[in-house]
């Protein structure tokens, strides 16, 4: 979060989006119009020298084995992603095929709704692709927002890998005793830091269908503030909470919300590209100075 506030206010002054560059991003969603499209989130792990790359490829692995066990895919983004969608769980909204490389494409392409992708070496890092959902391109104006938005508390009780399955039965226990008692998203979030787990916490505001399809089936029917059922992940019990749902009506948006959502699209591709140079920067110049 830091991370995203500090590259805003360095780059973000000095970024400005034409009109005549939004009529050319508009045309071209004009002639796409009849193509796949497909709703991608991302993480971005950067290699900015060799010597770290397995350490970074190590790291991705074992964000997608916690992605298998039930892990949110938007919160591990929000924690490690270095791309500027990292503020929004690694929401890359809709492209069209092409739009995202060669390579990236590529994986993307082979996909299923609710699917993530192996780690994409690309020319700057590691890629990890969420496929949330595909449909063909509608053309401007044809975009329309179904998914209801979530905003999520999750508890997380950690058991030691290798544990019995009494072991198990009993940390699941503790977990639903202690969320019975949580009436709302607060008392969660304070028996959470009462027992010093740092994978709990609030999710912030989540498309649904950008969750893990493990969660999506906890939180599909859970009421606001009502606990669900305690989730066994490979490190421990995960428990989630519905703080509020936004249901989003569909509606075709305006012209104004159209071009503003592409100026918006633009501003975010630039400071991504900013991001990385200035974080590339910063690491070629840093001394690190070791005594013994």
């Amino acid at each position: 979060m830091l991370w995203g506030r500090l590259v805003g206010s360095t780059f973000g002054p000095s970024v400005q989006v034409s009109d005549e560059e939004i009529d050319e991003l508009l045309a071209e969603i004009e002639k796409n119009k009849g193509k796949p499209e497909f709703l991608v989130s991302e993480i971005f792990l950067p290699v900015d020298r060799s010597a770290n790359e397995a350490e970074v490829l190590a790291l991705a692995n074992r964000l997608i084995e916690q992605m298998k066990e039930g892990a949110s895919f938007s919160a591990l983004a929000r924690n490690f992603s270095k791309s500027a969608t990292a503020d929004q769980g690694g929401d890359l909204g809709w492209n069209v095929h092409g739009q995202l490389g060669p390579y990236l494409d590529a994986a993307v392409v082979n996909l299923r709704p609710g699917q993530t992708s192996a780690p994409i070496r690309a020319a700057d890092g590691y890629y990890i692709f969420l496929l949330r959902d595909r449909r063909t391109a509608a053309g401007i104006g044809g975009e329309k927002r179904q998914s209801p938005i979530v905003n999520v508390q999750q508890f997380f009780l950690p058991i030691e890998k290798g544990a019995s399955p009494a072991e198990v039965a009993t940390a699941t226990d503790a977990a639903k005793r202690v969320v019975e008692k949580a009436k709302n998203c607060e008392e969660l979030d304070k028996a959470s830091k009462e027992i010093g787990s740092p994978m709990s916490g609030n999710l912030g505001d989540i498309p649904t269908d950008a969750l893990a399809p493990q969660q999506r089936s906890l939180i599909r029917a859970l009421p606001v503030m009502t606990p669900s059922q305690p989730l066994r992940t490979e490190d421990g019990v995960i428990v989630l909470m519905v703080c509020r749902r936004d249901e989003v009506k569909s509606e075709t948006p305006s012209e104004a919300g159209i071009r503003n959502r592409i100026s918006n699209r633009l501003v975010e591709e630039r400071l991504d590209l900013a991001a990385r140079q200035y974080l590339r920067d910063l690491r070629r110049n840093a001394f690190v100075d070791i005594r013994l």
